[in-house]
This record gives structure tokens, C-alpha cells and sequence, in this order.
């Protein structure tokens, strides 16, 4: 689930701005000059610029809730990925439900209650 995320938000586009610059400007403890490197993140074999910024997310907001996050992806327009984190947000436990390590990780227990 995770992979397939970062995957449509690294390439997905709105009026010549990036989903993952648009979700990154959504969280006011993520700072410009944070935000200006994950264009960086594009230059490295394998790099994602949106994995980077689940990190940086994990960093400053603890605990972060996927309901959060979900929000904050149908803010932009991205009701296809949001959707997808319905299922991890109904688990109800912590794991599924926030943004953790083991959802950062790709857990593939997790991953597989997605499908």
C-alpha cells in the first residue's frame, strides 16, 4: 500500500505542481526549505520525494493519524489514495491507524488488508 502511494503521488501532477508538494504544503510544521528537497529526492536512483515526505510527517507530527493524512489527500484532489487508507484506518489498532514505522516500512501484513 505504502509503495503504491508514493508511486502516484511522485508522479502525479495539478497545474505544473507535484501531489506531493501540494500534500507537503498542507502541514504547517514541514518548512520550506524541507519541502524544496524532496524535488531532490527525484534525482536518486529509487528516490522518492513522497517516502521522504512520510518521514519528515512521522518527524514532526507523532502519531499522525491516517485519518489525517486521508484528509489531507482529499484536500488535493486525491480521493483514489485517500481511499485506499480506509481499510488501515478500520483496523483499529495503533499500527494500522497512525502513521508508524510499520506503515512507512510497507508492512506486508498491512499492505495486505488493503486489497
Amino acid at each position: 500500500m505504502f509503495d503504491w502511494m508514493c508511486r502516484k503521488l511522485d508522479k502525479g501532477k495539478w497545474r505544473f505542481v507535484r501531489q506531493y508538494e501540494r500534500l507537503a504544503s498542507k502541514y504547517d510544521r514541514i518548512t520550506s526549505e524541507q519541502c524544496k528537497s524532496l524535488q531532490n529526492e527525484l534525482r536518486i536512483p529509487d528516490g522518492s520525494p513522497t517516502r521522504k515526505l512520510m518521514s519528515l510527517l512521522q518527524v514532526a507530527y507523532p502519531g499522525l493519524p491516517l485519518r489525517h493524512l486521508a484528509q489531507s489527500l482529499k484536500e488535493i484532489g486525491r480521493h483514489d489514495v485517500a481511499a485506499r487508507l480506509i481499510p488501515l484506518m478500520l483496523e483499529g489498532n495503533y499500527i494500522a491507524s497512525c502513521l508508524t514505522e510499520e506503515f512507512l516500512s510497507g508492512n506486508p501484513l498491512l499492505a495486505r488488508d488493503v486489497y
